[in-house]
């Protein structure tokens, strides 16, 4: 697990008796379910809550391939880190945002943004930190998709051993 940075929300002497990991993203469902918890399930005397993104840095296929093609594409990589640093940016945005919404509700909480496969990364994360509860929102994928795709909160609910409550999106 690749822990790439910390964002702003930690108090390290808060003693929360729960912890609630909540995966984000951008998508409204992430946002969804971070509503829905604040709501319905987050206690701001008791709780800290981390929020985990998970972003995915593709090297190009030249990488891979061939040991010196990384020394001499140096337009590649160039691009690759330009790519990589958007990304790194975007993430912390993204998460300051879900900081600036908890906040307002007075939770603890802490940022973390991870870098690899999502349903891994945050599985090792789980594993590590043992949370009280998992919240996350569902995509919603079709049984096709889901069957060649997968889901992210299909493959914790299959191998977490913790508790999740997967938060579909509302009904327009």
């Amino acid at each position: 697990m690749m822990v790439e940075e910390y964002v702003e929300g930690a108090n390290d002497l808060f003693n929360a008796t729960r912890t609630i990991l909540i995966p984000v993203d951008h998508s409204e469902y992430s946002i969804h379910a971070v509503e829905w918890a604040i709501q319905n399930w987050i206690n701001p005397k008791t709780d800290r809550v981390f929020f985990v993104f998970c972003r995915q840095v593709d090297p190009p296929a030249a990488f891979l391939a061939d040991a010196d093609l990384v020394i001499t594409n140096a337009t590649t990589y160039n691009g690759f880190e330009a790519a990589n640093e958007e990304s790194k940016q975007d993430a912390c945005h993204m998460l300051k945002a879900y900081s600036d919404l908890i906040k307002q509700a007075g939770i603890h909480h802490t940022c973390i943004s991870l870098i690899g496969n999502p349903k891994e990364e945050l599985l090792n994360w789980i594993e590590k930190h043992n949370p009280t509860l998992v919240v996350m929102g569902n995509r919603g994928l079709g049984a096709i998709k889901k069957m060649f795709l997968g889901s992210v909160s299909q493959y914790l609910l299959d191998n977490a051993k913790v508790p999740i409550t997967i938060v579909p999106l509302k009904c327009q």
